[in-house]
This record gives C-alpha cells, sequence and structure tokens, in this order.
C-alpha cells in the first residue's frame, strides 16, 4: 500500500497539469488522503509501527463482501515489540509517502502537509535504527510479499525527505543518505519490492547528476524499449513476469513518461509509454482491442478477481461464498478502472477472463498506481487517447 501511495503521489506531483487537465487532481487528493490517515495512525508510538493489520491466511479462506468479513484483525509491529529485528523496508517506504504527501498538501493544507512531514521524518529516523527487512518480523505479510531489500525504501524514503526539505540545511544530510543506500547495479523492474528507477529518477530530478540519467537510460535500453533493446513481447507489450504482467509494464511506461519530462530520450520514451497504455486500454491493433481496464471500452474483462465486485447484493443473495468464486458469469458490479494482471506469456495469448484465474484477473492498488501515472503523464504531455 505504501508503494502504491508512493508512486500516486509522484505522479501528482511531477504531472499535477495532467490531472488537472483531467479535471481529476482533487480526487487524486483525495484518494490518497484514506491511506495517509492509516499510516499516521500505524506511527501513533514513535518507537514503532504497525506495518500490517488482518491475517492474509485467513483472509484467503473466505470469499465474502467486506462488510460480512467477521475475521479477527491482528496486527503486527516492527520496531520495538517486535518477535524479530528488521522493518527498515515497510518503514522506509512508508515514510517515502508520507514526505511526498507532505509536498502535494502543501498548498493546500499547511498543517496538514506539517503534520505529514513531522510523520515521515520520525517513521525514517526509527527505520534507520531498525535495519533489515520485515520479513522475519511479518512473517505472514513475508508469505505473500516477500521483501528481498530494505536499502530500495531507504534510499526512497531518503530522496523524498531531502525534496521536502528542499531549501532547509537537513536536505542536504537526506540526500547524501539517500545516495548512500541506492545500489547502482541493474533494475530488474520499477514495483512494490525495487524503488530504484523512481528514487534515480528524484535524484536525478533534484540533483541533475548523469549517474541517475544514465541509470535511467540503462534500465529502458536493456530491457524494456523495443528499439535498442530487448523485444519482450511480439504483440506489443513489454513483458516481465506472469504475474501481473500488466503492472510491471505500466510502472516501466511511468517511468519512461517521467524521464521524457527531464528530457530523457523524450520522444522514444513518450512513444513507448503510450504503446503499453494503448496496449491496456485495447486501442492497440496488436490485442485485438481488448481492454484490460474494466468498464473501458465494449471488449473487457467481466470477472476481475476481486469478492466485492463478484458478490450480489445482499437483497438478492444475503449469502455469498465460494460458489460465487467459481461460477463462470460476469461479476454483477462492474469495478471501473481496474487494470487486471493481464496475460501470463510473451505472445500474450493466454488470457483468460476467468475469476478463478487470480494470474491473470487479480486486481491491486499496485496494479493501478502506476497506471494512473502514465495516464497522467500522457495528458500531460497531449498524448491521451480517446475519452
Amino acid at each position: 500500500m505504501a508503494s502504491a501511495t508512493t508512486m500516486l503521489l509522484s505522479s501528482l506531483i511531477y504531472f499535477k497539469d495532467g490531472y488537472e487537465a483531467a479535471n481529476e487532481y482533487n480526487e487524486g487528493l483525495r484518494q490518497v488522503k484514506w491511506p495517509l490517515d492509516y499510516f499516521m495512525k500505524c506511527h501513533q508510538q514513535t518507537d514503532r509501527f504497525y506495518a500490517q493489520v488482518g491475517n492474509g491466511v485467513a483472509d484467503h479462506q473466505q470469499w465474502e463482501r467486506p462488510e460480512d468479513n467477521t475475521l479477527p484483525r491482528p496486527s503486527y509491529v516492527v520496531g520495538a515489540g517486535a518477535s524479530q529485528s528488521g522493518g527498515a523496508d515497510v518503514m522506509g517506504e512508508t515514510a517515502a509517502a508520507l514526505a511526498a504527501a507532505s509536498i502535494v498538501f502543501k498548498a493546500t493544507d499547511v498543517t496538514y502537509s506539517n503534520y505529514l512531514l513531522d510523520n515521515a521524518t520520525s517513521l525514517y529516523a526509527l527505520a534507520k535504527n531498525n535495519p533489515g527487512t520485515y520479513n522475519a518480523a511479518v512473517t505472514d505479510g513475508a508469505q505473500f510479499y516477500s521483501s528481498s531489500h530494505w536499502e530500495d525504501e531507504m534510499a526512497h524514503a531518503a530522496a523524498w525527505l531531502a525534496k521536502a526539505y528542499e531549501g532547509n540545511a537537513i536536505a542536504d544530510t537526506y540526500l547524501s543518505e539517500s545516495e548512500a543506500y541506492l545500489d547502482h547495479s541493474s533494475i530488474w523492474a520499477l514495483e512494490w519490492d525495487d524503488k530504484r528507477g523512481l528514487v534515480n529518477f528524484v535524484l536525478y530530478e533534484m540533483t541533475n547528476n548523469d549517474i541517475y540519467k544514465n541509470n535511467l537510460i540503462n534500465f529502458f535500453k536493456s530491457d524494456w524499449l523495443f528499439n535498442g533493446g530487448t523485444e519482450l513481447s511480439q504483440p506489443g507489450l513489454a513483458f516481465r513476469l506472469q504475474w501481473g504482467s500488466l503492472r510491471y509494464a505500466a510502472n516501466a511506461a511511468y517511468l519512461a513518461l517521467l524521464s521524457a519530462k527531464e528530457n530523457i530520450n523524450s520522444e522514444s520514451y513518450k512513444t513507448f509509454a503510450k504503446s503499453q497504455v494503448d496496449y491496456f486500454l485495447g486501442l492497440s491493433s496488436h490485442n485485438n482491442q481488448f481492454s484490460y481496464v474494466v468498464g473501458f471500452g465494449t471488449n473487457y474483462p467481466k470477472q476481475p478477481h476481486h469478492k466485492a465486485a463478484s458478490c450480489p447484493y445482499a437483497s438478492d443473495d444475503p449469502n455469498c461464498g465460494w460458489n460465487y468464486f467459481n461460477i463462470d458469469q460476469d461479476n454483477p458490479h462492474t469495478l471501473y478502472g481496474a487494470l487486471v494482471g493481464g496475460p501470463k506469456n510473451q505472445a500474450g495469448t493466454d488470457y483468460e477472463d476467468r475469476r478463478t484465474d487470480y494470474v491473470s484477473n487479480e486486481v491491486a492498488c499496485d496494479y493501478n498506481a502506476g497506471f494512473t501515472g502514465a495516464l497522467a503523464g500522457l495528458k500531460y504531455f497531449g498524448l491521451s487517447p480517446p475519452a
């Protein structure tokens, strides 16, 4: 959630004009405020952070409406009170979100902006004292989202703190710490488990240091651009991994547009980003005009893997259960705007619209975050698809 929130916030900062052109900027502020308030409630005590509420294993054993969920909601802590050390990854990324948010809200609510920045500063300090991933401390979360590193989240947090404190002497300290945490090896993808792509962008935008620019160029040249790199998918989709393949392509498209904004290979990066968004929306000739965005166009997923969308109104059937998961029929509710996982192979030929296939049809906040940023970026550059 912190990763998705930071991604959205970064797009509200860098592509604000795009959101405003679409009359969606205020809606963007409304959307991010909910997770931000939640994050700060999880850090009421300065020596700990509640990294997870609810049990993932138990949650996966039931299929019901959210309002019917009566499962226990245990909480899992990192920092003081944790059974194991670590947690700098989840605390660092949450600090990044809060710091970025302080920038976003500074123009509209100074008091709230300062509160966000105070919490970001405190949480980052706590993360520095608890190096390591959260895997051992929050084993339930690690079953579903095992963290491979923690330094990238700390680099991300320090970069956003440097930007939030810009003009203040402490900004230089955060900038140095971000640079120290950043690993310059090749970047596999921009995703919830690897923030280095966005870190490199923020640092380049702040410092104009070519080392970060070159890291971004190498990322796209090595793995993403069809011209000059490996053509990862014949039908037009930049394919990275079968699980949530469109999420990786959406994040790459967003990062390409950010880079284009800083005049890094602008034309080729904008072309690449638009090709990916067109593919998602069914506007590409390569995917038979099938839209992977629920509710967009006429041919789109009708069975996204989503409990609430698949359950009928209680007045129609008070008992939603696994029968509604397994039944092969359209969801009774349209989950407008959700980007599904997408194809599982490079050819893009194996997609089936079945909610039981969660690899292809799962929806998630982090799937939509980069996609939303890419849409705002296209709007910013005047490259939007038709409404």
